[in-house]
């Protein structure tokens, strides 16, 4: 989990899911807003389709929070991050799954350099 301070929630989610720039990958996409905020904060949502276990699900939910853990404090001015997974990426392995975050994160202009 997130650090209370670095977690999306409730409202917030919606506001990005329906406002926000989007970028997509072979099996993630990230949805973004700026934001006013102290701090970015971010969410991953893992649908059904991925797999119907939920054991699965939050296998590659974890996954993706110690990618995106370290990134947050890296992130330009603050902006709340949606990260989706299709389901292509049950056959990725931890190291592909964090190159094409990292590539989409760098492709949106979202971390500094």
């Amino acid at each position: 989990m997130f650090p209370k301070s670095r977690r999306l929630t409730g409202k917030a989610v919606v506001l990005v899911a329906r406002r926000g720039n989007v970028l997509s990958g072979p099996s993630i996409r990230i949805k973004w807003v700026r934001t006013s905020g102290p701090a970015s904060r971010a969410t991953v949502v893992t649908p059904l389709v991925f797999d119907k276990r939920a054991t699965r699900r939050n296998r590659i939910k974890r996954q993706l929070r110690e990618v995106i853990r370290p990134l947050l404090v890296q992130m330009k001015p603050p902006i709340n991050l949606v990260v989706s997974v299709g389901s292509r990426a049950k056959d990725k392995e931890f190291k592909g799954i964090q190159a094409e975050l990292m590539s989409l994160l760098i492709r949106g202009r979202l971390l500094l350099r």
